[in-house]
């Protein structure tokens, strides 16, 4: 990691920091699925997985690849009655 990357602050060339947990370690874009926003040179950027991509990142318990109510929900933070993932 080069200096200042990951430090929970988004200056100069970066366009997010998270601490390298869901942007990438440059900081230069958001790790494959998370979604990052915010941050600035005093507070760092908010990421969170992205719903819906067919990746189980974070704190998802189910990700199906799509938000269309069947099998996981639409926070893809359970399954949905009668469903389960693979």
């Amino acid at each position: 990691m080069l200096a200042g990357f990951g430090d929970l602050r988004v200056v100069g060339p970066e366009t997010c920091d998270d601490g390298s947990v869901g942007c990438s370690e440059d900081c230069m874009s958001a790790q494959e699925g998370w979604e990052c926003i915010g941050g600035n040179s005093t507070s760092p950027s908010e990421c969170s997985p992205m719903c819906g991509d067919g990746l189980l990142m974070g704190n998802e318990t189910c990700d199906d690849g799509k938000q269309d109510e069947v099998g996981c929900d639409a926070t893809c933070s359970g399954f949905l009655e009668n469903y389960e993932c693979d």
